[in-house]
């Protein structure tokens, strides 16, 4: 069947002035060409083009977790906190945070706060975990009216 399609393609072609199937071979071909354009020299320049943001970002993202790992590194490297130190330095930190209340449960603390500035709250959390080697097990937080912050924090005591 294709070749009966291309032989009476072929016959029609034949059928037409030379003019005529030269404008015809002219608008294929500017067909195709946009057809190559669109399906394969576009996508390529545009990958081209987004080529070096993409590589500063994921050179960004790079640099983020190298830093990350620097500090997971010197976190291991510091000597484990006793439970009396860390129990020392939750009553005094809690203090800091806004209506700030520490429960302690057996080998867990609850640490409750309401209204306590975003800024606070995270400096609080990176003390605990840098100074007090704390790790959050787990967290129920809300945003209270404007950017203040409400909720419980727990944490795993020292052995």
């Amino acid at each position: 069947m294709n070749t009966s399609v291309g032989a009476s393609i072929s016959a029609w072609l034949a059928q037409r002035n030379p003019r005529e199937r030269q404008l015809l071979y002219g608008a294929m071909a500017c067909l195709l060409a946009a057809l190559l354009w669109w399906v394969a020299i576009a996508p390529a320049l545009q990958t081209y083009r987004e080529s070096d943001a993409a590589h500063s970002k994921l050179d960004a993202q790079i640099l983020a977790m190298q830093s990350m790992a620097a500090e997971a590194a010197a976190l291991k490297a510091l000597p484990a906190a006793n439970k009396a130190q860390t129990q020392t330095w939750l009553d005094e930190a809690t203090k800091r945070l806004a209506k700030g209340v520490l429960t302690m449960q057996g080998d867990h603390a609850q640490i409750s706060f309401a209204g306590t500035a975003p800024e606070t709250l995270a400096v609080w959390l990176a003390e605990a975990r840098a100074v007090a080697r704390l790790t959050p097990i787990e967290a129920h937080w809300k945003r209270d009216a404007g950017l203040l912050w409400s909720g419980i924090v727990v944490f795993e005591l020292p052995k």
